[in-house]
């Protein structure tokens, strides 16, 4: 995951943020950059729920999925980005505008998607199907190895 790692360091560097987090939608830690000595998991965590919660409320209010989650703190702030099956995390330095975080944010999703595309889906086949996916007759287009 060298190319995940080296757009969510450049990120965490544009943006002047004081981590950047890349995790999946279940919080499990991809991808972090931190300069801060946080724990890194639970703000996986946290962050994963945060999403989860947020798209709940879009769903109550009928105002659908959320685009970025941003939560301010004395000084700073959190901006939490879903980004398909992962979420985008980036922790604002002391006083850095949660707006330029989000804008920096935003200027990278598309190179993120590409890169999460390429590294954490699963590779296509030549018959089109993706590798872990049943074949249309049901059955694991992957060949089973048997031991020797």
């Amino acid at each position: 995951m060298e190319r995940l790692a080296t757009i969510i360091k450049g990120l965490k560097e544009r943006a002047a943020a004081s981590a950047a987090l890349l995790t999946s939608a279940d919080g499990l830690v991809l991808e972090a950059v931190d300069d801060t000595g946080l724990d890194m998991e639970s703000l996986a965590a946290y962050a994963a729920s945060s999403v989860m919660v947020s798209e709940r409320m879009g769903e109550m209010t009928e105002f659908g999925a959320p685009e970025t989650v941003v939560v301010f703190y004395r000084g700073h702030s959190l901006v939490i980005s879903p980004l398909g099956p992962v979420v985008v995390v980036l922790v604002g330095a002391d006083r850095t505008p949660a707006g330029a975080l989000r804008m920096h944010l935003r200027r990278t999703a598309a190179e993120l998607a590409g890169a999460v595309q390429d590294e954490l889906q699963p590779p296509v086949t030549a018959g089109g199907l993706k590798a872990d996916a049943p074949s249309p007759n049901g059955h694991k287009t992957t060949p089973s190895v048997k031991p020797a």
